[in-house]
């Protein structure tokens, strides 16, 4: 499986919220968020990993810890192709099923679901792997339901309660003022509760656009699974091969019957290269075989495919931030 990914037209929408909440594009530069690089093509997708570090920036920069309840009620999260499909749909529950629907378009991590009572509806949120949700995702996510929702149904919205996985900040009365409805934290799930009868309202759209749009929205779903698949045989080859100390781009073309030109160019459309990929398997493993405490370091380096323990050592420093032996002695 490939890296979870996020898609960088929400990462940009999202350094966008950030400096309508009072954040400067100057400081966001100089922070190293990559402001200027992000979205170049429509369907480019970044590391959900690096999205995190980004978040995290965002966070300090602005010096408060419930930013992204305030970014979520600005931010437009949902590229407009989908948009469009949403805004077709006959009724409010569609478009809800839309939205779930292409949520891994926007990022492969999130995950909501729409339950149905007798009298109320529940939107639930959570992020998959939990190692990836933060309180700011949440915060950013929840408000951003709430927002779109009251946007949508404005008088006749009836929010039961909003409720969150995390525990109560001591600015709890700040949820309070901000989504104007009951809070409660420590709960199951992250989730909205509404009058029910909202989702029935009907609304006027247009058919034939909406199915052009999503065969559209449908063809980047199937792009997005292939890309996992090629990934992953691209990282078992390395895998089995490792040891050996001579993995390479030509070797993974040959297993996989494929011109180097080719495994280039659907990597560089995954937003990886083969020496990215081969770099983040040396590290995943060098702390698994750090585990097993009679392995050597020589022993690792070997088994990682280098031909000099001061490579991996060098590369381990990069990674981690310490040498081989400090991370060993103080973290395993």
């Amino acid at each position: 499986m490939g890296p979870i990914t996020i898609a960088e037209i929400v990462v940009k929408n999202i350094l966008n919220a950030s400096i309508q909440q009072g954040i400067s594009p100057e400081r966001l530069k100089q922070s190293g968020t990559g402001f200027d690089d992000l979205a170049l093509e429509p369907d480019a997708r970044m590391g959900l990993e690096k999205y995190l570090q980004i978040e995290r920036k965002i966070r300090e920069l602005a010096g408060n810890e419930d930013f992204f309840l305030h970014i979520g009620s600005v931010l437009d999260p949902i590229p407009l192709s989908i948009k469009y499909i949403i805004l077709n749909s006959s009724n409010n529950k569609e478009r809800i099923q839309f939205v779930l629907r292409y949520l891994r378009l926007i990022c492969e991590a999130y995950q909501m679901d729409l339950i149905e009572g007798e009298e109320y509806a529940e939107i639930q949120f959570h992020v998959s792997p939990a190692q990836y949700q933060t309180v700011s995702t949440v915060q950013m996510v929840m408000s951003s339901i709430v927002c779109g929702l009251k946007s949508t149904y404005q008088d006749n919205l009836k929010l039961i309660s909003v409720n969150f996985q995390h525990n109560q900040p001591g600015t709890e009365q700040l949820y309070k003022d901000f989504f104007k409805a009951p809070i409660r934290f420590k709960r199951a799930e992250n989730s909205v509760i509404f009058q029910k009868d909202v989702l029935a309202m009907t609304q006027r759209g247009q058919p034939y656009l909406q199915e052009v749009l999503v065969q559209h929205a449908d063809r980047l779903l199937k792009e997005l699974d292939a890309s996992k698949e090629f990934g992953s045989a691209i990282r078992k080859i390395i895998m089995e091969n490792l040891h050996r100390g001579d993995v390479s781009i030509g070797l993974v073309a040959q297993a996989l019957n494929m011109s180097r030109q080719t495994i280039y160019r659907r990597l560089k459309g995954e937003n990886t290269s083969f020496s990215a990929l081969l770099d983040e398997i040396r590290k995943d493993r060098s702390v698994e075989y750090l585990r097993v405490k009679d392995k050597t370091i020589e022993e690792i380096a070997f088994l990682l495919g280098y031909s000099e323990t001061s490579a991996f050592n060098h590369a381990f420093k990069r990674w981690f931030g310490k040498s081989v032996g400090a991370y060993r002695r103080n973290t395993i």
